[in-house]
Formats: structure tokens, sequence, C-alpha cells
């Protein structure tokens, strides 16, 4: 039939415009909910945080981060979601419009862990902030979630776990490890359903001589940075300073060996008690003897639910030794069980008005001297000291 071909192609050029017209819809909206989520966190700059906005996600070149709060009340993910429907969150699940949103808790939790690692392991929560004149506040995991009504509030009532020293460093850590998100990005979005942090590609018009600079300054940046990881290698001390140049102003609660810290409750987690009873040397653990140039060390250590709900940890607690030069050793599971013999630190499942008491072991090197025991229960409950 004449004509046949020409009408088939419109088709096909309208249906794709069609596409493209509805994606630039989501986009949009997504632009919107974050300038709203940047609007609602203006007030925690007066509290004393300091709130970054669309920056890269580290690792990843072609995803971006919208928000990142660096405060008194610790390091938190912010990913702004502008969904349309009923968005609430029952028995622990995030649905809209009653089907499950898991993969939008998913992607703020692994880019929490992302920052974690680039932030030189500080404990970060990811948040999954909502627009819309609807109040949303519940946990998913670990990750909160809640409205930009009220995300500033849930953010400035947090127990406080970072000095004023420490916000600071970790702001200026964050300029380097976590970059602005600019120049060209993917523009693969899974936006049919509001999953992902990443936002379109932007065409930016640069003159090559523009280009050129930027060339030359990210081999510049390159070069130093393989010179600092050459230095890492050849001298693990400078290494140390240098993340303690960020880190050292991150001021756990400090205690003695046999005394309990009180944990607060946040999210689905209940108050808990936490006490290092003992830190001693051990000849071996479970018939392994230390490698050669090494010594283990023995934490016993007893986490007590004093809340009122079950205690279901989502993530294995994190227990370590810091020595005197400054250097950080981890629990070895392999070494560790608890008083029933099963693997410790594991996730943890504990009653209200029951404990766990366990012990986990540490290698270290034969000649260091060990100063304290630090834990960390999860991403929200800050770190607690033990000096020896």
């Amino acid at each position: 039939m004449a004509g046949e071909s020409a009408r088939d192609q419109a088709r096909r050029q309208f249906e794709k415009a069609a596409r493209h017209k509805r994606a630039g819809e989501r986009y949009q909206r997504g632009a919107q909910g974050e300038r709203a989520t940047a609007e609602a966190l203006e007030p925690l700059h007066a509290q004393g945080w300091v709130v970054r906005h669309d920056v890269a996600w580290p690792a990843r070149p072609r995803a971006n981060i919208d928000h990142v709060a660096i405060g008194p009340g610790g390091v938190l993910v912010i990913d702004s979601k502008n969904w349309s429907g009923e968005v609430v969150v029952r028995d622990r699940v995030l649905r809209q419009n009653g089907s499950s949103r898991e993969s939008a808790v998913d992607g703020v939790a692994e880019a929490a862990r992302a920052v974690s690692a680039a932030l030189g392991g500080v404990p970060v929560t990811g948040v999954l902030c909502f627009t819309g004149e609807t109040t949303l506040e519940g946990w998913v995991d670990d990750v909160l979630v809640c409205s930009t009504d009220n995300v500033a509030e849930l953010l400035a009532a947090r127990p406080p776990t970072l000095h004023r020293e420490a916000v600071d460093r970790f702001a200026r850590n964050a300029i380097v490890a976590l970059p602005p998100a600019t120049g060209p990005r993917a523009t693969k979005l899974k936006a049919a359903n509001g999953v992902g942090l990443r936002t379109p590609r932007r065409r930016v018009a640069l003159r090559s001589r523009s280009r050129r600079r930027r060339r030359s300054a990210l081999v510049r940046f390159a070069v130093a940075l393989g010179c600092l990881g050459v230095l890492a290698v050849a001298a693990p001390g400078l290494g140390t300073a240098v993340v303690d140049l960020f880190t050292k102003g991150l001021a756990p609660d400090v205690t003695k060996v046999g005394e309990a810290v009180e944990v607060p409750g946040t999210g689905a987690r209940p108050e808990l008690s936490v006490t290092v009873r003992s830190v001693d040397e051990m000849a071996r653990a479970g018939g392994v003897k230390p490698a050669k140039g090494s010594r283990l060390v023995a934490v016993r250590v007893r986490f007590e639910n004093t809340g009122s709900t079950p205690w279901i940890a989502k993530r294995v607690p994190d227990i370590s030794i810091a020595t005197v030069d400054g250097r950080i050793y981890h629990a070895d599971p392999r070494l560790s069980v608890t008083a029933g013999g099963a693997v410790f630190p594991g996730r943890p499942r504990v009653k209200p008005g029951k404990a766990l008491a366990g012990r986990v072991v540490v290698a270290v090197p034969e000649d260091a001297k060990a100063k304290s025991v630090t834990v960390t229960v999860d991403a929200t409950s800050g770190q607690h000291r033990w000096e020896m």
C-alpha cells in the first residue's frame, strides 16, 4: 500500500518521542524531589551539620548520590524520592501502592556502604526521603524512611556521635572522597519505579583548552593518588597517619574494660547494654596456634537486650583492637565462639531481658601493645571504646 513504509516510520518516531517525553517527566520529578529535600535539610546548617548535594558515587563514575549529611548525629546518605501514589512502611517493608520497593532500600543501603568505605569506615546510615504532604517515618532494616516534612527534625534528634572537630574533618575528607557529580553521566536509569541514585546525562559545552586543562589536572591528581598508594604500601604507618587526620576526631564513648555501655535504641534495634568483660592473651583458639610473629588476644563481650522488643541484628557487630601505634586489628570469626559454640560475632538474635555472651579472638603482631577495644553494633549505634 502506498505510503505504508512512511507511516510505519512515523509511528516509530512518535513512539520514540513519547518515550523521551515520559523519561523527561520522570527526570523532572526527580530533580524537583532533590530540590525539595535540599530545602528541607537547610535548617541543619545552623545546628552544626554540613550537607553536600549531588556528589559522585565512589567507584561508580556513572552514578551519583543525592545528599550526604555530616553532623553531630553522624554521617547519613539521603536519597530523594518523588513517587506518586501511596507510599507507606508496613511490617518493615517499603510499599508504593501496595507493591514492595525493596530495591530502593537496597540502593540507598549500598550507597551508604560506599560512602562509609570512602570516609575511612565511619558508620553511615542510609535515608530515603520522600516529598509530598504526608509525613512518613519508619525503618526498613538499617534504612530510615522519612519525608521532607520531618527529615531535618529526625536527623537533629539523633544521639550525638561526632564532635565538632570530627564533623569538620569528615566534611573536609568528603570534599576529596565525594567530589561533585558533574560532567557526562549515564542515562540508563530504572526510573519507572523510582529505583536508583543516578541522574540523566548532562551535555556540557567545553572549549578544547578547558578540556586539556581538565585532563591535565586529572592526570596530576591520578599521579598524586598513585604516589599516596605507593607510600601507604611502603610505609603503613604513614597511611594510618593520613587516615587519622580525618578520623581521630570521631569521639566514641570511652569506658574501662569490665564496665557496661548503654546503647540507645533506634529504628528496629532496642536498647542494649554492651560490656567488654575482659581482654586476655591465649596460646591457641579452637586448636589453632597464632601465625609466626603474631599472638592471639581474646576479647570477651556481652550484649544484653534491655529493651522491650527482640534484637534481630541486620549486620555483624564490628569488634576490633587498637594498638598504641594507632593500628586497628579486627576479630577473626574463625576463632570466635559464643558460650553455645556458635561462631561469634554473627548476627545476634536476643530476646528482651536476655543476653548473648561470647569471645572474639584478634590476631595482633607479637610486639604490639593493645590500647583499647572498639565495638560498633550497627550503622546507627556509633562507636564505643573500652580502654585497657
